[in-house]
């Protein structure tokens, strides 16, 4: 895919799906969490789910450190950042990167709270 001859327009809406595509995937790491934890709860009643519950804190805390981050540094907001054919090149290359570790945080939740 070429992304050097897409449109000024085109890029910023593709890049903004994409955007909104990654940030759905990491919303559904903590989801995961608690579908975890209480699947744990069922198959290992006499157990508790450590792997879910630092899952869930960890993305809690990951998530207050980019806020202080974007916050602190200014981040957040910029005019004179590249081209967005540049942006939609990296954010294509992030989401592979967000899909692929939120599928082994899945596949370590549901591993962890199977029935024995």
């Amino acid at each position: 895919m070429g992304f050097d001859h897409m449109s000024f327009g085109a890029a910023v809406s593709y890049v903004q799906t994409v955007s909104l595509l990654i940030d759905l995937l990491i919303l559904s790491v903590p989801v995961g969490a608690v579908i975890a934890i209480a699947r744990g709860k069922r198959n290992r009643p006499n157990t508790i789910s450590i792997v879910p519950h630092l899952v869930l804190w960890g993305w809690l805390a990951l998530l207050l450190l980019a806020v202080a981050y974007f916050f602190f540094t200014g981040a957040w907001y910029g005019e004179n950042g590249p081209e967005p054919q540049v942006i939609a090149a990296r954010i294509t290359i992030y989401l592979i990167l967000a899909l692929l570790g939120v599928v082994a945080v899945h596949a370590g939740l549901y591993r962890t709270t199977r029935a024995r």
